[in-house]
């Protein structure tokens, strides 16, 4: 590790040394953060990190915890931490044997562990200086990330990262946010590439803004020909990834006998290659269950099918080996496919293979008229839907001739319907009884998948959670599933209060719509970023209050209708003898809009707001 001056050790530590820029908006300030990744041969590396942070506030606490994720790859070797007060003067230190180590896990079978340490916490603002070193051991098939910018309200001042590899090692980088451009200088058969940024201000987490990785640098590293627990590939392109990839499930498959005997039994009434597919797909969702695998290269290879079908258990790379096998079995192809289960990364990155952009398994089934992507961890979805996770995401399909991207169909924003249909019997004094439907489709319908299976009382905490009325009383839930390719969930549900209304002297204050969220919280100062829409949808609702005997209406809300490129709200409020009826339809569709729209996106979403918040007046006559 580059020693560094005295000099320089008091300016990473003194807090009056951080500049005013850094300050601004930050709960913690990385100091100096240096990264030294020495690899040696395709089985063994050295890295080593000094990373010094002076946290401001309370709410910057998190960035002085310390964690690293271990398993049979990665072994933490040495470790020292110290705390300084603002001026300088040291308060605390810790050694190797003050980390502890915990190896829970969800899953099964894991060799995975984390290090971590939770520091106690002196006066405000301290610095705390780590420096430690992680012995990379048993393969190599990616660098570490480089990425100084960990969280929101961080500022740094200045981040290195030194990469050193023998001369003849052939090594591809991609970086976001900031210039891909590193120094590189060679030195006894081994060459350094140096990466630098400096003065990277904080950033605020607005509302609609995205994810943080939209805004942060950061540098994906990696060699192209490597070694991983014992198993050569090379990931010079998605074709040679996804050859390595299917190397460690071609010999999975195998099934006994009676497993594929059960198969013929399952599927001997199928009239069609789909009803197949539905046969097998029925079993696997009752004869499995989900555990995670994570032992060494089981991290990537799926265990047997011969296994998943004695056990009842795999994970996701091996409940989709496990289905792809009985497919065979029914003689239908299919093809074991690698996906990433996160809305903020969507795509890959182009001509940049990694096993990092990847975190799950699924399969694809090429049927004649379609082709079907089945969750394996999940059979309770209907066939033939692709679930949010997935829905719209490149994947990396694997085959004999390699791996191949694509990208998995998406659903239409308008189909993404959530709807209430309600009938309001109000009381005199403002008490009322309540009738209400609750209608979900295709992807608001994931939200509410297995809801029919939680007990009672989950399922009123969750309808009472959002409903914005005091003192209700969940009377009776009835649910009904409906599993199609574009599936739906209809909750009824009856449900009572005292307070629908508040009473004051003569009159009743109603309020419109006690079902949706306003959207006050998106308007905020000082906003930098422009807004994003990862999910459009369409909302529904149609509301009869029936009026109490004595009373008459002495006002209600006038209709609307907004048209915007951001999306279509309108409303009405009408009489019809003794009820109102209240019909709101709010359509707003997935996209990106520049910041300086920002002004117009809250004078429609001010319109929405209006209207939710409004109120009838009910008179006595």
């Amino acid at each position: 590790m580059q020693a560094q001056s005295k000099t320089a050790d008091l300016q990473q530590i003194v807090v009056s040394a951080i500049p005013d820029t850094l300050i601004k908006n930050a709960n913690a300030v990385v100091r100096y953060d240096e990264t030294t990744f020495s690899y040696d041969t395709p089985i063994y590396a050295e890295e080593l990190h000094k990373l010094v942070i002076t946290v401001l506030n309370e709410s910057g606490k998190e960035f002085a915890e310390f964690e690293y994720p271990g398993d049979k790859f990665r072994k933490l070797t040495a470790f020292s931490a110290k705390i300084y007060n603002s001026q300088g003067a040291e308060l605390k230190k810790y050694k190797m044997q003050d980390i502890r180590t915990t190896e829970y896990s969800e899953a099964l079978a894991s060799d995975s562990k984390t290090y971590w340490l939770s520091p106690d916490i002196p006066t405000y603002p301290f610095t705390i200086v780590f420096e430690y070193e992680i012995n990379w051991n048993n393969g190599i098939n990616s660098f570490p990330v480089f990425f100084p910018q960990i969280g929101y309200d961080l500022s740094v001042e200045k981040s290195c990262y030194f990469l050193i590899v023998p001369e003849e090692t052939k090594i591809a980088h991609m970086s976001f946010n900031m210039a891909d451009d590193p120094k590189v200088s060679t030195e006894k058969g081994e060459l350094k590439y140096t990466w630098e940024l400096n003065g990277l201000k904080a950033i605020k987490d607005e509302p609609l803004d995205g994810s943080l990785v939209n805004y942060i640098p950061r540098l994906y590293i990696k060699p192209l020909d490597f070694v991983y627990d014992g198993v050569s590939g090379n990931i010079s392109g998605w074709s040679e990834m996804g050859q390595w990839s299917y190397s460690l499930i071609k010999d999975q498959g195998e099934l006994p006998e009676n497993a594929k005997a059960k198969v013929l039994e399952l599927i001997s009434g199928a009239n069609s290659d789909r009803e197949k597919v539905e046969a097998l797909y029925k079993y696997l969702g009752s004869t499995t269950r989900y555990v995670s695998i994570q032992l060494g290269i089981g991290g990537y290879k799926p265990m047997p099918a011969a296994e998943v079908f004695k056990t009842g258990f795999g994970d996701c790379k091996a409940l989709s080996n496990y289905m792809k096998s009985l497919l065979a079995a029914a003689g239908l192809q299919s093809y074991y496919t690698l996906i990433r289960l996160d809305d903020d990364d969507r795509d890959l990155f182009n001509d940049f293979p990694s096993f990092h952009q990847f975190n799950h398994a699924i399969l694809m089934v090429p049927l004649q008229k379609d082709t079907l992507w089945l969750e394996c961890t999940n059979p309770e979805f209907p066939l033939g839907f692709v679930h949010n996770g997935i829905s719209g995401h490149e994947a990396l399909i694997v085959s004999e001739d390699g791996g191949k991207v694509v990208r998995l169909p998406d659903y239409s924003d308008s189909l993404n319907v959530e709807s209430n249909v309600v009938n309001v019997s109000l009381a005199a004094e403002g008490g009322a009884r309540i009738d209400a439907k609750k209608s979900c489709f295709v992807k608001i319908y994931d939200d509410y998948a297995g809801f029919s299976k939680l007990k009672f009382s989950d399922q009123a905490e969750h309808l009472t959670g959002i409903i914005k009325i005091p003192n209700v009383v969940m009377e009776k839930i009835m649910v009904n599933e409906v599993k199609l390719p574009l599936p739906y969930i209809d909750i009824s549900y009856i449900w009572n209060t005292r307070q629908y209304g508040s009473k004051s002297g003569t009159r009743l204050f109603i309020p419109v719509n006690p079902y949706r969220n306003t959207f006050e919280s998106v308007n905020v100062s000082e906003r930098t970023h422009g807004i994003d829409i990862q999910q459009g949808f369409k909302d529904i609702d149609t509301i009869v209050v029936n009026i109490p005997a004595g009373y008459e209406i002495e006002s209600m809300p006038s209709g609307v209708e907004a048209k915007t490129s951001f999306g279509c709200f309108r409303s009405s409020c009408l009489k019809d003898g003794q009820t109102i009826k209240i019909i709101h339809s709010f359509y707003m569709p997935s996209g990106r809009y520049a910041l300086g729209q920002y002004g117009d996106f809250l004078k429609f979403l001010e319109v929405v707001n209006t209207a939710y918040k409004g109120k009838i007046v009910l008179k006595k006559n």
